[in-house]
């Protein structure tokens, strides 16, 4: 019987369920076939210090933080890197000789993305404009001086709080009033939305952008939706633009890396595993697949919020002590792990409310039955759209 660890790592957060993390992590470690698991985890903000301290008992060799436990991480690590803080925020934790080793990826997530999706970017050709005085501001500010950009014109619709950031990296910060955005596109190389201006839900882009001058490198970190309206408007300008998936799935890859031991490629198949039917790619996948209708199997769709970017929600579901029942009857785990699996799902009444459709497994032929119904449906559904 071998001895060897299998390494475990996660995401903490609270709430958990709108992470993408889980699949991106379980993907890479499918992909190049490492012996590991990466769970979320909810963890109310009174526990959270317990939680990670004991981590390593339990197997953990690190996990992504999120929402809102940044900075708490920080306080509680023993090693912090210079560049978490500078942020004043953790998102990556290590456990490794006893110690809590803390660091923050966004920043390099960010410039790995522009240099990924504008590879003739030149940080030092000019002023960056950034939106925002958040916590994201705070992560692309310091990526984009540590890359050389000269000046940052900081607007924020709080000058208050752009003052702040002005205040903590110095002099190469200019703070400018939200009103005078427009007026300053025409002098920026580099303009970044830090804002969730713009993200699906939430307030509108209204910003002019009149200014813009081709070959001016614009990114967004908002990814939901993906094209963003900034996005749409540079493009017409002649703009160079990065959308915001890029950031995410890049700032992931130091943590896998320290935990599993392999550096894992982001590239165009990345993108698509984890949305795989991102608005820019619906038609081109349905078209070489020759499909009318793509179902996709989707681990936690609803906890990691893959929902939202699927035209049809189907849940294949059968009542509580039925699954049960099935799952314990084929002898590959006990009663209190399948347990501690369901409680970091999410409830099936709340998935039923959800779900565009709703098929239960009660017996081989009913499910059939309900399966082709379904799929005329949809198939009518498309005819007359």
């Amino acid at each position: 019987m071998s001895d060897v660890k299998i390494p475990l790592a996660g995401v903490i957060g609270c709430p958990i369920s709108h992470s993408r993390s889980p699949i991106l992590h379980g993907y890479w470690l499918k992909k190049y076939g490492i012996a590991g698991h990466y769970v979320p985890m909810h963890v109310e903000a009174v526990d959270f210090e317990v939680a990670v301290r004991n981590m390593h008992k339990l197997g953990f060799v690190g996990c992504n933080v999120t929402i809102p436990h940044k900075i708490r991480a920080i306080e509680i690590a023993d090693v912090v890197t210079d560049r978490a803080s500078m942020i004043g925020a953790a998102n990556t934790l290590t456990f490794r000789d006893g110690k809590i080793y803390a660091d923050n990826t966004d920043g390099y997530g960010f410039t790995a993305s522009i240099w990924q999706g504008a590879p003739d970017w030149q940080p030092d050709a000019g002023p960056a404009l950034v939106l925002g005085a958040g916590g994201a501001a705070r992560a692309v500010i310091t990526a984009l001086l540590d890359s050389g950009v000269p000046e940052i014109l900081l607007a924020n619709r709080t000058r208050t709080n752009a003052e702040a950031l002005k205040n903590d990296f110095g002099a190469k910060i200019k703070v400018i009033e939200w009103v005078q955005v427009a007026a300053n596109l025409g002098s920026a190389s580099t303009v970044v939305n830090t804002t969730s201006l713009g993200m699906t839900g939430g307030p509108e882009f209204k910003v002019n952008l009149d200014g813009l001058k081709p070959k001016t490198v614009v990114a967004d970190i908002v990814y939901t939706p993906l094209r963003t309206t900034l996005l749409d408007e540079a493009e017409k300008a002649g703009c160079h633009t990065v959308d915001g998936l890029g950031m995410l799935l890049h700032q992931a890859v130091p943590g896998f890396e320290r935990w599993f031991g392999h550096r894992p490629d982001v590239d165009d198949e990345t993108r698509r595993v984890i949305f795989p039917l991102v608005a820019a790619d619906r038609a081109e996948f349905l078209d070489t697949n020759k499909a009318e209708i793509a179902v996709f199997d989707i681990p936690l769709l609803f906890e990691t919020g893959a929902d939202e970017w699927l035209d049809s929600v189907l849940v294949v579901t059968c009542p509580p002590d039925v699954q049960a029942k099935r799952v314990l009857d084929r002898g590959t785990m006990s009663p209190e792990q399948f347990q501690m699996i369901l409680s970091r799902q999410m409830a099936d009444a709340e998935k039923r409310a959800r779900a565009d459709h709703v098929i239960e497994t009660l017996t081989l032929d009913a499910t059939r039955a309900a399966v082709r119904n379904l799929i005329a449906e949809l198939k009518t559904r498309q005819s007359h759209a």
